[in-house]
């Protein structure tokens, strides 16, 4: 019997549904429209990460594939923005950003080819594409944090928020669509796993993308802890 259309391509589907929950947080959180907009379209270029890690790493069915499959975009785009609102929301009155044009895409190329340096300097190293990924990420998370250690509550926040997320999102897949664990090239992976077989390296980059990626945003927004907010809205609104 033929699986459907989501059961062909549960990828795509769980992209989706990722995408409901950013659109849901961008209708409830007013005040953080534009920065989970910009943290999403920051994030969606590191969809065509797809290019080294498929299919070494997973090879998932796409619906559509041009270099990189719309599913990494639309799944990359999501995770940023929902990201960004898990780690901020608990402080999200208390962080004033600066949103000027200029300052912050600059702020963005430099980390970024920060990161760009640490993932080759990785590669160069032997480790696999998600052994590099997730080194470079907390390097990146380490000097962040160093630089600005008094947004370590936000990487905290983020960390817990998405592992725990992203931990539901990809069991519920599991679970609804076995073979969906079939997409990873476990032979390639650690061998550890979680609930329903799922790779434990998926859980340890939730880990770091979810205390990273908002600590990146929060120091390319040019985040400051502002107890004299109050109860009012951050200047992103």
């Amino acid at each position: 019997m033929s699986p459907g259309f989501a059961g062909q391509y549960p990828y795509f589907v769980g992209s989706i549904c990722l995408l409901a929950l950013f659109l849901a947080g961008f209708a409830l959180f007013k005040e953080q429209r534009k920065p989970m907009l910009l943290s999403g379209l920051f994030s969606a270029p590191f969809g065509f990460a797809s290019l080294i890690f498929v299919p070494d790493y997973w090879n998932p069915e796409r619906v559509l594939v041009f270099g990189t499959g719309i599913e990494d975009l639309v799944f990359s785009f999501s995770n940023g923005g929902i990201v960004w609102l898990l780690g901020i929301a608990p402080f999200r009155r208390k962080v004033a950003v600066d949103l000027e044009a200029r300052r912050v895409l600059r702020g963005y190329v430099y980390i970024c080819l920060a990161g760009t340096v640490a993932t080759a300097v990785s590669w160069r190293l032997g480790l696999p594409p998600m052994g590099a990924t997730l080194a470079s990420v907390f390097a990146l998370g380490l000097a962040l944090l160093l630089l600005r250690i008094e947004h370590l509550p936000i990487f905290l926040s983020g960390m817990v928020g998405f592992a725990l997320l992203y931990g539901a999102w990809i069991s519920v897949l599991a679970l609804i669509w076995p073979h969906f664990l079939g997409h990873w090239n476990h032979e390639n992976l650690s061998g550890f796993s979680l609930a329903f077989g799922v790779p434990a390296e998926e859980l340890a980059w939730a880990i770091g993308f979810g205390g990273v990626w908002p600590l990146f945003m929060t120091f390319v927004f040019g985040g400051r802890w502002d107890a004299d907010l109050g109860d009012t809205k951050p200047s992103a609104s």
